[in-house]
């Protein structure tokens, strides 16, 4: 389990190399949480080339949040509030994403290791699936104190 973070102002955190690998162009990441024991991130990433990676498949549940610019999953543009989702050993399509776009970066209970594939691998359950969305088309879910939300991305 990650530690508790306080609050930080991200203009404290050091700028690094990404932790994207197999992909050409320049990218580099500040890192929001880190988990030593697991792998686990959360990160902010700015992409200083153009850059792009052919299919494969993550160690971990890997999640890109579009904050500003342009990434194309597969044959999708996704533009600011754009999210992608894939769980670990689910192929995620090849991507291309323009200088200057930033995202935030979540991958979870693995490290930053990718496999290069253009096969399907077999699914640990079968629920566990590419997820794209486009938050700006979602409804807003206005929450009342004390009540849980429900968080649907369908599929």
């Amino acid at each position: 389990m990650r530690p508790h973070v306080e609050l930080i102002d991200e203009k404290d955190l050091i700028w690094h190399p990404a932790e994207l690998v197999g992909a050409v162009g320049d990218a580099r990441q500040r890192n929001l949480s880190y988990d030593e024991e697991d792998g686990s991130v959360s990160a902010k990433i700015e992409f200083t080339s153009d850059w792009s990676r052919p299919a494969g498949v993550h160690n971990a549940q890997t999640e890109w949040y579009v904050l500003e610019g342009e990434v194309t999953i597969g044959d999708t543009v996704l533009k600011p509030g754009g999210y992608w989702c894939t769980p670990a050993g689910v192929v995620a399509p090849a991507l291309k994403v323009k200088k200057g776009t930033e995202i935030l970066y979540f991958r979870e209970y693995g490290d930053w290791q990718f496999e290069v594939t253009d096969q399907d691998k077999d699914f640990v359950r079968e629920d566990q699936k590419l997820v794209i969305a486009n938050t700006a088309d979602m409804d807003w879910i206005d929450v009342v104190d004390g009540s849980p939300m429900r968080f649907d991305l369908g599929g």
